[in-house]
């Protein structure tokens, strides 16, 4: 709360109100100005108030500077009145921890909903941007967006600080916008402050215009311009600039994409919204970077990025509010080779599955999010009798961990254990 409204507001406002319920009470209750002795104490109120809202620290606050009245105001001290107004202190600010700690997993389990439905249709969509290419263009440029989009997830679980990785990302979508696209003159810019760095540049590099009307307009609806849009039809070096923000936090500028040439038959509302949908991937995708180099370094040659992405977000959910996840790990032979599709066919749309084949077996990562461990063993139970009811078998081997921070060195241990070595 302090970070959102300032320590000097906060300070000012209390001794101001303080102040004024002092000088309230000695004006029209000189013998009494606390109101100690009265049923109704006006004062016990604000420290309610007051504490419930911005929580102990300001209430201890209130609580001491009422202490400082009393001594200046009464000639003896009331210790049964300051116990109880301390004790209303402490109760208020029980109240506020828990409401704001329920505030706080809500808030973060909305975001995390809203970035998960955003990356999904933006998933979605790419798949259909990909099948639409591989009808169009089979014959002359087979360009799958599905596979481009395989590779660069593969190169982004190799990005580090102050590595190559992130300049071969930008060559494939480089070579995706150009083969799949058409694309012959644009350039990518990333957000950085107040300003823009170049990232990228088909043809030859232009910096960035930011008094162009296009990029005006851009910046200032949040939306894709055409230079069909633009009234009066003024010079513009650009025919489309795309602002790209952030999934989850909508107002999050992460960079902007100015589009110079494309051939004419190609200039269309289609394709600047599949220039938008990749764009939009990309850069929201190169902004979770962070989060995969958190994850053991070991476990990146077998999981696959979504995987790795989203146990990186559970990790970090569970380390700011506590919200607890769960992965459910099963172990089958060769024999019972769909297992792993009997399984995507039983969990929910938020769980995902990863795969590892290993020898004549098959290891199954079931990640259970924003479900603690008896939800994890319901669902193994569940499984359970559906899977002997279908393979006439008992219960697959398992092993169900809780998602926190030593996550990775559990899973490390346990692939280790099963003998799977790169």
């Amino acid at each position: 709360m302090f970070k959102e409204v300032g320590i000097r507001f906060v300070l000012i406002e209390i001794i101001f109100f303080t102040t004024l319920f002092f000088i309230f009470g000695y004006l029209f209750n000189p013998s009494d100005p606390l109101f100690t002795s009265s049923p109704t104490n006006p004062y016990l109120l604000f420290l309610m108030t007051v504490t419930l809202y911005y929580g102990l620290e300001v209430g201890i606050l209130a609580f001491l500077l009422e202490v400082g009245a009393m001594g200046v105001l009464y000639k003896s001290w009331d210790v049964e009145f300051l116990l109880w107004s301390l004790l209303y202190v402490l109760i208020s600010a029980e109240f506020h921890f828990f409401w704001a700690k329920k505030i706080k997993i809500a808030q973060e389990e909305n975001l995390y909903f809203k970035d998960k439905i955003r990356r999904q249709a933006s998933d979605f969509i790419l798949l259909k941007l990909s099948h639409d290419q591989l009808e169009k263009h089979y014959m002359i440029k087979p360009v799958s967006v599905r596979s481009v989009i395989g590779e660069i997830k593969e190169e982004l679980k190799k990005i580090r600080r102050n590595n190559d990785h992130r300049d071969v990302v930008f060559k494939k979508v480089k070579d995706l916008l150009v083969s799949g696209f058409y694309v012959q003159e644009a350039d990518l810019f990333m957000s950085r402050g107040d300003d823009f760095e170049y990232v990228l540049s088909i043809g030859k590099p232009k910096p960035l215009d930011r008094n162009d009307p296009l990029v005006k307009k851009a910046l200032e609806s949040g939306e894709t311009v055409f230079i069909s849009q633009i009234e009066n039809r003024v010079n513009s070096e650009y025919l489309a600039v795309i602002p790209i923000y952030d999934f989850a936090v909508e107002d999050k500028l992460l960079g902007i994409f100015t589009l110079r040439k494309i051939p004419f038959n190609y200039f269309n509302s289609d394709t600047i919204l599949s220039l938008s949908v990749i764009l939009f991937w990309l850069l929201n995708e190169l902004g979770s970077i962070n989060l995969i180099e958190k994850i053991n370094p070991y476990l990146r040659k077998y999981f696959e990025y979504d995987f790795l992405k989203e146990l990186a977000i559970m990790i970090s959910l569970k380390e700011k509010t506590g919200i607890e996840s769960s992965l459910v790990i099963y172990r089958v032979n060769y024999l019972v080779e769909d297992f792993p599709l009997f399984l995507s066919e039983k969990i929910r749309g938020l769980d995902m599955l990863n795969v590892i084949d290993f020898k004549e077996t098959k290891i199954i990562f079931v990640m259970l999010p924003l479900s603690p461990l008896p939800s994890a063993r319901g669902f193994v139970n569940r499984i359970a009798k559906e899977f002997s009811f279908i393979f006439g078998e008992s219960e697959p081997p398992h092993r169900i961990l809780s998602i926190d921070q030593k996550i990775g060195e559990k899973l490390e241990h346990l692939l280790k254990e099963f003998g799977v070595t790169k």
